[in-house]
């Protein structure tokens, strides 16, 4: 498969005509959007319009009804196969899945926060309990991808 980039960079996130609905009620309808590497993002809308329903698809802890999301230029949740003499869209199986979720991580406001912490400990705490990453490496990881720079950051 080949990446799409951008100046020669792969977008950090890209949705492709995202779709999502939950029986009759179609919550997302044709979303696009690219992020780049390095960027802060901001998606706003009033409460029920999908905002959180686009980040769940992202981490697969929702599925598609239609569209394409890449992170980082690996498709989520599904991967292309060769099927005779065609390539044929086929969903990851669990072990799969579970690896992609390994790579992404996400801290929604107000919610499973600890708030013994900071926000930039709260970030850094899935790669040392999941990833056995050693806090030194994970406080440089966190602020790398969070942009934050103080230790007490925004909780």
């Amino acid at each position: 498969m080949t990446e799409t980039t951008i100046d020669g960079v792969v977008p950090a996130v890209k949705a492709t005509q995202v779709h999502k609905a939950f029986g009759s009620l179609h919550v997302l309808k044709g979303v696009d959007m690219t992020v780049m590497p390095g960027t802060v993002t901001v998606i706003l809308g009033p409460s029920g319009s999908g905002k959180s329903t686009f980040l769940r698809l992202i981490n697969q802890l929702e599925t598609l009804t239609g569209g394409e999301i890449d992170v980082d230029g690996e498709m989520i949740g599904y991967k292309y196969v060769d099927k005779g003499s065609r390539q044929v869209l086929q969903t990851l199986n669990d072990k799969e899945v579970s690896v992609q979720r390994s790579k992404l991580g996400m801290v929604f406001q107000r919610f499973n926060l600890f708030p013994h912490m900071t926000a930039l400990e709260n970030v850094m705490e899935a790669p040392v309990r999941v990833k056995h990453m050693g806090k030194k490496e994970a406080r440089k990881l966190a602020i790398q991808e969070t942009g934050t720079r103080r230790h007490g950051g925004a909780s």
